[in-house]
């Protein structure tokens, strides 16, 4: 989601990784619907405050991106359902008791209740979705 050149990256982690070893991705991905549906992305968000530092990817320019980079994709699971429940988990306890002690909320400051809130709602709009892709370097 922050990261602007996925192929590079992905272009870097073959050439460390031996032939045949696993990769594992579990990131944001966006679901087309922002493109052709109307639906967007509202900042602040956990990874970006604006959409100049936000770099969302499909599921379909990830696994391009990996298999260029020298990837077989082994495995792709959609993590929507699981992202909703742990986000709304988060927000409950925060409501109750403020943020725990160790947080993300120490990394991203004080507009965490907001970019907490932004991503539950666009999960929730099919939007954006959690995803992981397992790929093996040949």
């Amino acid at each position: 989601m922050n990261i602007a050149d996925k192929a590079g990256i992905f272009r870097e982690v073959r050439r460390v990784v031996k032939a045949g070893g696993l990769f594992t991705i579990f990131d944001i991905v966006s679901t087309g619907v922002g493109r052709t549906g109307g639906g967007t992305i509202r900042y602040p968000v956990p990874w970006a405050l604006s959409e100049e530092t936000s770099f969302v990817g499909t599921r379909g320019e990830y696994r391009e991106a990996l298999q260029k980079a020298g990837f077989e994709i082994m495995q792709e699971r959609g993590r929507a359902a699981f992202g909703i429940e742990f986000t709304e988990r988060v927000m409950a306890r925060m409501a109750q008791g403020g943020p725990p002690a160790l947080g993300l909320h120490l990394l991203m400051g004080e507009k965490t209740p907001m970019m907490i809130k932004n991503i539950l709602a666009i999960m929730k709009e099919g939007v954006l979705e959690p995803v992981e892709l397992q790929a093996r370097a040949v």
